[in-house]
């Protein structure tokens, strides 16, 4: 969006729909379509740790290659703890997954939910956790309630906004804003500048990394031969690197023709 003509990239802009949708059967749980949905494909939890399936529609494979960029876009608000991971999911945003910050030398399942971390009269179990995490995590841990029936079903936000609610823009912005080509910084000045066209645009290609280095150059050599006697003919080749090393070859009959013929179809140019 930024540096060119306001618009989308392809593949984040995709991505940014299909987690449109992830967050839908996440959080429309009364909806037909997504009971549906959870009743074909299988889905005990309300956001799984994966969706992948080996027979599924297109768009479910599709949906199953960002299932784990979106999840780590959500964070939990604690009720009766039915799906929230106790390490895996975000629900301290201040940390993050906890993962990240358990002491050396600490495993954890992945499948424990946060419940499993409370004991019998709704507390945290601080025997367990003391070895597990520093002094400042167990502080952020403290400041949190234990999951009570009381509090009702868990409830998931977006991270990427304020409200929590999510939006195709957030969900774009967040997938792209790492990437140098979405930054502001260097584009005012490659064009705001007086050089000749042609060095702003070599600089604009530099900027969109389309430039051909030597390390991307193909080599490809191609031969043909041709029978004198039955005119039969076919063609090869092979694909070399820059340093020349084999990548690739390839070789096709072409049937009748003659010799002028064989050079045409196996001339790459």
């Amino acid at each position: 969006m930024k540096g060119g003509l306001s618009l989308r990239k392809f593949v984040p802009n995709n991505i940014s729909y299909l987690m449109k949708l992830a967050y839908q059967i996440v959080t429309k749980l009364n909806e037909l379509w997504v009971r549906m949905l959870h009743c074909n494909y299988k889905m005990v939890e309300a956001c799984p740790h994966s969706i992948s399936r080996n027979a599924c529609s297109s768009v479910w494979h599709l949906l199953a290659k960002v299932w784990e960029q979106f999840r780590q876009r959500l964070y939990w608000s604690l009720g009766n703890d039915k799906f929230v991971s106790f390490i895996k999911d975000v629900w301290i945003p201040r940390l993050g997954p906890l993962f990240d910050h358990l002491l050396p030398n600490i495993e954890v399942s992945l499948h424990m939910k946060v419940a499993d971390f409370v004991d019998a009269s709704g507390c945290w179990k601080w025997l367990e956790l003391n070895n597990m995490f520093s002094t400042e995590v167990k502080e952020y841990i403290a400041a949190c309630h234990p999951p009570n029936d009381a509090f009702g079903e868990d409830v998931c936000f977006w991270q990427a906004t304020d409200n929590g609610k999510f939006t195709d823009k957030s969900a774009y912005n967040s997938i792209v804003k790492n990437d140098s080509l979405h930054n502001l910084n260097g584009w005012k000045e490659i064009w705001g500048n007086f050089l000749p066209p042609r060095i702003k645009h070599f600089l604009w290609l530099v900027k969109h990394r389309k430039i051909l280095t030597n390390c991307k150059r193909i080599e490809i050599n191609t031969d043909g031969a041709a029978n004198t006697n039955g005119s039969w003919s076919a063609v090869r080749g092979v694909l070399r690197d820059s340093a020349g090393n084999w990548i690739e070859g390839f070789q096709r009959f072409i049937g009748r023709g003659s010799a002028v013929n064989v050079e045409f179809v196996g001339d790459p140019s």
